[in-house]
């Protein structure tokens, strides 16, 4: 199987996207918001500064996608700033599930809640920023077959061309196979916390082995 990666750009690929992640992410609230959300929200990351969705195809089939951000903060500001009435419309379908309300917005101020990170840029000065992978899925006919670790390997080449030390990523707590996954990619555990009531590990890659993870 010949596998190709190219960016997310089309209306086609952003609904492709939005069912990877309703049925591949399924312990997080998004996939429940439906695909116009979903749509709305990737298409967002795609057209936002230093973000980008990349796709795994073979033959013209989306078997997989992973999402990324320099900074998360940043790319998340410049989504709801671009896209906010396209994301209150798809949203009133849960008009009546002020709840969820709740966890959109706890979700979208979510870089405010994480530790600033100082990364290491080309020019080896410090800036205050935070890389991170978002998300990622493979469809359920393509796992097994190398999908992930070629979808890991051109966020590690994105990151590494903005001259960044490493990056982050999220995870549900007792989700064995994503932890076991990001693991075998070389990320390293840093932190345990709550998120919506829900146990989450982060993990940090270091791209750069010589440079620790910044405490």
């Amino acid at each position: 199987m010949s596998i190709e990666l190219q960016l997310a750009e089309s209306p086609e690929s952003f609904q492709a996207v939005a069912e990877l992640h309703a049925q591949g992410i399924t312990q997080g609230f998004l996939s429940t918001l439906g695909y116009p959300f979903l749509r709305t929200l990737y298409k967002g990351i795609a057209q936002s500064e230093d973000c980008g969705v990349i796709l795994a195809k073979n033959d013209g089939a989306i078997l997989g996608f992973i999402s990324y951000a320099r900074d998360v903060k940043t790319c998340y500001v410049q989504v709801i700033k671009r896209h906010w009435p396209s994301l209150i419309w798809t949203m009133l379908p849960n008009i009546f599930r002020p709840n969820v309300y709740k966890k959109v917005f706890e979700t979208l101020s979510y870089p405010n809640q994480q530790k600033e990170i100082a990364g290491e840029t080309s020019d080896l000065e410090h800036e205050k920023f935070r890389p991170e992978l978002l998300a990622m899925a493979v469809s359920q006919e393509a796992r097994g077959m190398g999908v992930g670790k070629l979808l890991v390997e051109a966020v590690d080449e994105k990151i590494s061309s903005m001259g960044l030390a490493g990056y982050f990523v999220v995870t549900h707590g007792v989700d064995e196979r994503s932890n076991g996954f990001y693991k075998g990619r070389g990320f390293e555990k840093v932190r345990e916390y709550s998120h919506h009531g829900n146990p989450m590990n982060e993990y940090y890659k270091n791209l750069k082995s010589s440079i620790p993870y910044p405490e």
